[in-house]
């Protein structure tokens, strides 16, 4: 995979962002932050496509979004929707990453001072269950953890293959 490339099975697909700060930096009040998740996630499997929901718990600067309530109210659309949890800072207590992996998460972690491990390395951690697939078949949680490995590779300003 290189830098900048898309990701097969994922052309003409466009990521929904959602600030989880205002302009000046202060941070959205959760349910604003939850609502505009939830319509983005309706619209796009309203329109007949495939949603995958990033939950991040917790970012560096302490940002939990959307709310684990949210991602398992958007349940009700879980035949075209998943929910990965970027859990790579390994900030989470073990009651509360079974609880993620009982409702059906998938949880990303890395090597971090919590966890050693080696530098982008991100495995996913899931239940069984069968993985949601594109159309051409391949399947979504192997773009997902090229994606994420990328997006971290690309963030520490290097190129990932």
């Amino acid at each position: 995979m290189l830098k900048g490339a898309p990701i097969e099975g994922c052309s003409g697909r466009v990521p929904a962002a959602v600030a989880l700060r205002h302009a000046d930096g202060t941070p959205r009040h959760a349910d604003e932050i939850d609502a505009e998740f939830v319509s983005h996630a309706q619209r796009i499997v309203r329109s007949g496509g495939r949603c995958l929901v990033v939950l991040t718990d917790l970012s560096k600067t302490g940002l939990l979004a959307p709310s684990p309530a949210c991602a398992t109210r958007l349940k009700t659309l879980r035949q075209q929707l998943d929910v990965l949890v970027d859990a790579c800072q390994f900030r989470l207590s073990p009651s509360t990453l079974r609880s993620y992996l009982e409702q059906g998460f998938m949880v990303a972690i890395t090597g971090s001072k919590f966890l050693p491990g080696r530098r982008f390395v991100a495995p996913c951690c899931c239940l069984p269950k069968p993985p949601m697939t594109f159309a051409n078949g391949r399947c979504m949680r192997c773009a997902v953890l090229r994606a994420h490995r990328l997006a971290r590779g690309m963030a520490a300003g290097g190129a990932t293959r």
